[in-house]
């Protein structure tokens, strides 16, 4: 596993590179289950959680036992924060690299697109265009 920092120069790089693996067995897993939760609810995402997660899982619902016990320890707080700062400067930075070089565009109304000879729903009136 490679780890990366937000002040580190080829995070942009990476984040521009990285492909995404589709799988044509886990994609018929995930349409099955699917098709199952709409044939039969919550039972069917209870038969789920128990053959992926949890075998002993008795209800989809949490006791509030469970809720307590699940809640952060006060000297874990510090951690969390930390973690959530970092998540966020590394998807800010992806934000970044996916959009570079995208500029704004000024929005047109209705009227103004139609004074342009744009139809009234022209795909070119994004808030953001590419260059």
């Amino acid at each position: 596993m490679r780890i990366f920092t937000t002040a580190d120069p080829e995070l942009d790089a990476f984040l521009r590179n990285r492909g995404v693996a589709l799988d044509d067995s886990l994609r018929r897993a995930v349409e099955e289950i699917i098709a199952d939760v709409r044939q039969r609810g919550d039972e069917a995402l209870l038969d789920s959680a128990r053959k992926y997660d949890a075998p002993g899982l008795q209800s989809l619902l949490a006791s509030q036992e469970e809720i307590d016990e699940a809640m952060p320890q006060v000297e874990h707080s510090f951690a969390l924060d930390h973690a959530i700062e970092r998540v966020k400067d590394f998807h800010e930075a992806q934000l970044r690299a996916i959009t570079a070089g995208w500029q704004a565009e000024p929005f047109l109304s209705v009227s103004e697109r139609q004074r342009h000879g744009q139809q009234r729903h022209h795909q070119a009136n994004y808030r953001w265009t590419w260059n």
